[in-house]
């Protein structure tokens, strides 16, 4: 080989190599970010939510070990708990889908749990004495500590993704007419998962007398409600997926039902005030009711704006720009 043939040889292994990362995956949940994607303010809010979740499941497993069965303060331990599992569900799906609406469902589940934490600590006794005060001191100043970091960062990474709109872009590219459609529609599902979170806790609170000592319509209204939220979850995720305006009018016609079980529930902690005998219970009763009533009919009015648009080219520009999200790579040299 001549020395011509041999600086040349040596010349092309020094060419720079394009190689590709992936910043998206597949998984159960559809198109996800892989972890390299995600930045270090993410990773911030996740590291915080993490410590905050972790925190608060241990506080409550501890509580349901100790205190009574039939004691409105194990039936909050379990609300408390059921909202975690929400908000686990929440960050990951937030995070990892870049959805702005599921961050903001996160911190107000966090805030609407610390209320309900400061309330149980400043005005309701613990009248069990397997409840030692102490302990939920702790909680209560555990809870206010980590609450406003959380919400803090929880805006920041909810407005970087509103602002950047990376999810809408992949996913119905740069029409505008249609990245608003867009939005509407992930509001919805995020409002469709919060409105069934609100309900299962209110389902919870019909426990008057805890969970020794169920009465036969406390199983059949649990049994039942929990069947009924699980069908109308996958009615209206359904209906929104497909463009079915049979499923949405179907959707309509049950939206009754959680407004009438608020109203019953509403009766019940009136009661309670009334005999003078306001418990965790009453305050939950009012705060998970109402929570209920806001996110359902803003659920319903999303929902006409989400049926007016179908038909409307949403549904098919996602289909189209499917594949692009395989395809979302970036290259660097190296």
């Amino acid at each position: 080989m001549s020395s011509y043939e041999e600086e040349h040889s040596d010349s092309n292994e020094e060419i720079p190599v394009l190689r590709m990362i992936p910043t998206v995956r597949q998984s159960i949940i559809g198109q996800v970010r892989t972890c390299s994607a995600v930045t270090s303010l993410e990773w911030s809010f996740v590291a915080c939510s993490t410590i905050s979740i972790i925190t608060g499941c241990a506080f409550n497993i501890y509580r349901l070990a100790t205190l009574s069965l039939n004691s409105d303060e194990y039936l909050f331990a379990i609300i408390v708990l059921v909202n975690l599992i929400f908000c686990i569900w929440y960050l990951l799906h937030g995070i990892f889908q870049e959805q702005p609406f599921e961050v903001l469902m996160f911190i107000i589940t966090t805030i609407l749990l610390s209320v309900l934490i400061a309330l149980n600590y400043a005005v309701v006794e613990d009248s069990d004495p397997n409840g030692p005060a102490h302990l939920k001191l702790i909680r209560f100043l555990v809870t206010v500590f980590l609450t406003l970091p959380n919400a803090v960062l929880g805006l920041k990474v909810g407005w970087h993704y509103w602002d950047s709109g990376n999810l809408i872009f992949k996913t119905v590219g740069a029409d505008m007419r249609l990245q608003r459609m867009c939005r509407t529609l992930l509001f919805g599902m995020s409002l469709l998962v919060f409105d069934a979170q609100a309900f299962i806790s209110c389902l919870i609170l019909i426990m008057e007398r805890g969970i020794s000592d169920l009465t036969d319509e406390d199983k059949v209204i649990m049994s039942s409600g929990v069947a009924f939220i699980i069908l109308w979850l996958s009615i209206g995720y359904v209906a929104i997926r497909k463009e079915n305006m049979h499923l949405v009018w179907l959707f309509f016609a049950t939206s009754i039902i959680q407004p009438a079980y608020t109203v019953y529930l509403f009766v019940d902690g009136l009661r309670e005030i009334v005999d003078s005998y306001s418990t965790i219970r009453t305050y939950s009763i009012f705060t998970a009711g109402i929570s209920l009533v806001v996110a359902h009919f803003s659920l319903l009015a999303t929902f006409v704006v989400i049926a007016s648009n179908f038909g409307k080219g949403l549904s098919s520009a996602g289909m189209c720009l499917k594949l692009n999200n395989f395809l979302n790579m970036k290259y660097f040299c190296i």
